[in-house]
């Protein structure tokens, strides 16, 4: 009989060992997932805010998977509807109503944490073995928003190049269009001089494609442009003659 009571023991102390290691994990991930969640509601734009509730919705799967071996009250309904709050975030335009949905996911999240306060006490090791993991998935969490901040800057950066760009075109444009009408003038003033009843018009081609040409191909355009001019000048001149 004390062979049997011993086993039931040894069972027992077992299971509630391998719950608690379970509740460890949850605890990592539910963690991780506040964070996230946090991070989410205080974004300033959009992007980030589904960006990062995507990230505590991850989370949270990571918590599910976990959930039901550890043995605690109300953890599972809490992440059921976290989740349940988060999947609406990436179908909703408005900032407000994310951050709305995002800021029950972080309080459920913090329910969850409470209950495991009060639902397990976790050993040196275990504690240690949660923070680990937290510190862990915090790490990969600081990882991703500075590839994220690359990428912002890469865009701004791009952006400011192509208006840079857009600049110098208008710029360019304006100086060769005002260049090719002083020599049509110009040219059109000698023939009146030299009593040629003809004149050099401007090209009627349309330019409201140019901006889409690089700086080099517009360069090219009004190279072209001031040459055909030019040459047409010499030839009404020389049959002026």
């Amino acid at each position: 009989m004390k062979k049997i009571y011993l086993f039931l023991f040894l069972f027992c102390a077992y299971n509630w060992s391998f719950s608690q290691s379970d509740c460890a994990k949850v605890q990592a991930h539910i963690l991780y997932a506040y964070n996230n969640a946090k991070t989410a509601y205080e974004a300033n734009n959009i992007t980030h805010l589904k960006f990062y509730s995507n990230k505590a919705f991850e989370s949270f799967k990571l918590v599910k998977q976990s959930v039901d071996s550890c043995n605690c009250d109300n953890i599972s309904d809490y992440t059921f509807e976290a989740m349940a709050f988060l999947s609406k975030v990436p179908n909703v335009d408005s900032f407000e109503d994310s951050q709305f949905y995002v800021v029950k996911a972080r309080d459920l999240a913090k329910k969850i944490t409470d209950q495991l306060d009060k639902c397990t006490t976790l050993s040196k090791e275990e504690n240690q073995l949660s923070q680990l993991e937290f510190e862990k998935m915090k790490l990969k969490q600081q990882q991703e928003e500075l590839l994220l901040k690359q990428q912002e800057i890469e865009t701004r950066m791009a952006e400011k190049e192509q208006k840079e760009i857009a600049l110098k075109k208008e710029q360019f444009i304006i100086e060769a269009e005002t260049a090719m009408a002083k020599n049509i003038n110009s040219f059109n003033s000698i023939l009146l001089t030299c009593k040629c009843d003809t004149q050099i018009t401007s090209p009627s081609e349309n330019k409201n494609n140019l901006n889409a040409k690089s700086l080099e191909e517009i360069r090219k355009y009004y190279v072209n442009q001031l040459s055909n001019i030019t040459s047409n000048y010499l030839v009404k001149l020389k049959e002026c003659n």
